[in-house]
């Protein structure tokens, strides 16, 4: 018997004894969220795994992906239809999920009977760490498939309205296209309306500070809005501009600026920091493939932004990008090198370059360090 058909007979023989437990405890605070983690036996790996897929299978349409959201998104827009735009999100998603009505929907499914008791289990643990009936752990992968499946009827009520012209929901950010065809002004408030009262169905609210709305103006004019890390925007004839927003592109300055930092700080000795910070620079301003991704996604300046409709937009940081080379004082041939990078010309070229999972982890560390 393998070790994966060892470690299901051994889950299956705990649940049965009443001696399972997921080890379910608190983790790092993410910003003010507060991340969960379950005990590392292969037991409880395994049961993780085993009901994300199960849940998977059962789910009545697979989560859109961020590019397939936005790809739909923009096309929904790119008209001149009268058309309003609302722009929200489920306050304290998880947090949020009532353990009854969870439980009631799991009822409802072909799972396993053993798979429901696993999930009873996680829900029992959790609400005797926070003491209420209510919430799922963020951090541990389960919750996110169990909270798609508590939320797809809101997903499955809004989407089929006659007025709704797309729909889409990534996690807890929603976005609604709507025909505005009675032109009446109450038409945004009716559409956050309509979100609130299915949302209230599930004991979920809408959260108002980070609520906006769009309409399409006489003028054929629609006001920019931000969506999964783009904005979006329509002008008439000039159409759909689609651009990363300013908390993308100011990212990618403390990237560019961090590099620098730690190009200053090391050593003359250290012969490695020029490879580096040429390496950092290219991982930035050009393209990879993820080798250890399941998909082998591509990522990068144009593959993480590939609903950009015009490249200049990323100028700016080619400016600041020799402003920081020019503040580093570097030799010359060196700063030759990064004189042809150029954040533009990786995106309009789509420029990639090779690292290792390895590689990757040692250049992007610095990213990540606390400033």
């Amino acid at each position: 018997m393998n070790a994966l058909a060892k470690t299901s007979d051994s889950l299956i023989d705990s649940v049965e004894e009443g001696s399972f437990e997921w080890g379910l405890r608190e983790a790092k605070l993410l910003g003010d969220r507060q991340l969960y983690e379950i005990s590392d036996t292969p037991e409880a790996f395994f049961a993780d795994r085993q009901l994300q897929a199960s849940i998977k299978g059962i789910l009545p349409a697979r989560p859109g992906d961020r590019q397939s959201i936005i790809s739909g998104l923009a096309r929904s827009l790119d008209n001149d239809l009268p058309k309003v735009v609302l722009r929200t999100d489920v306050a304290s998603f998880f947090e949020s999920i009532d353990h009854a009505k969870l439980k009631g929907r799991i009822a409802c499914t072909r799972l396993s009977p053993t798979s429901k008791q696993l999930i009873n289990l996680l829900l029992t643990e959790m609400e005797r760490l926070v003491g209420a009936p209510k919430g799922l752990p963020t951090g541990v992968g389960l919750s996110a498939k169990l909270a798609e499946l508590y939320v797809t009827q809101v997903d499955s009520a809004i989407r089929h309205r006659p007025e709704v012209l797309f729909y889409a929901r990534y996690v807890d950010d929603i976005v609604i296209v709507a025909a505005d065809n009675s032109r009446h002004a109450t038409v945004e408030a009716d559409l956050a309306s309509l979100v609130s009262k299915q949302l209230d169905l599930l004991d979920l609210k809408l959260n108002p500070e980070k609520q906006e709305t769009s309409r399409l103006s006489e003028a054929k004019m629609l006001r920019r809005f931000e969506f999964l890390g783009y904005s979006l925007s329509y002008a008439g004839t000039a159409g759909l501009k689609v651009e990363v927003t300013n908390q993308r592109v100011e990212t990618l300055r403390k990237r560019v600026g961090r590099t620098f930092d730690a190009w200053d700080r090391a050593e003359p000795s250290n012969h490695g920091r020029r490879s580096l910070l040429l390496d950092r620079l290219r991982l930035l301003t050009g393209n990879t493939r993820l080798a250890n991704n399941k998909r082998n996604a591509m990522v990068g300046i144009y593959f993480s932004n590939p609903h950009v409709t015009d490249g200049a937009i990323f100028s700016g940081l080619d400016r600041f990008l020799q402003h920081r080379a020019r503040k580093s004082h570097l030799p010359a041939v060196l700063k030759e090198h990064i004189d042809r990078l150029s954040f533009v010309e990786g995106f309009k070229d789509r420029r990639v370059y090779r690292f290792t999972p390895q590689r990757i982890e040692q250049l992007t560390k610095v990213w990540r360090e606390k400033a």
